[in-house]
């Protein structure tokens, strides 16, 4: 077992852990799922957000630990 731990959007969390799609569009959800594809599941959502650059955009983070 393999675990992976990266700092993505926090307002993925929901779609990450639960797989719940509402309050995304089409684009984020693409952009999600390119971004971990490989990485397993999402064992869990750091508690503690932050701000920080994604992509070129200053956004609030969270830190995600995947297991493959």
């Amino acid at each position: 077992m393999q675990t992976y731990t990266i700092e993505l959007p926090s307002y993925w969390a929901s779609y990450l852990i639960n797989l719940d799609k509402s309050g995304l569009d089409s684009l984020d959800i693409q952009e999600c799922d390119n971004e971990v594809n490989g990485l397993g599941y999402c064992a869990t959502v750091g508690e503690c957000e932050f701000i920080g650059c994604y992509n070129g955009l200053l956004t609030t983070l969270a830190t995600y630990t995947f297991i493959r």
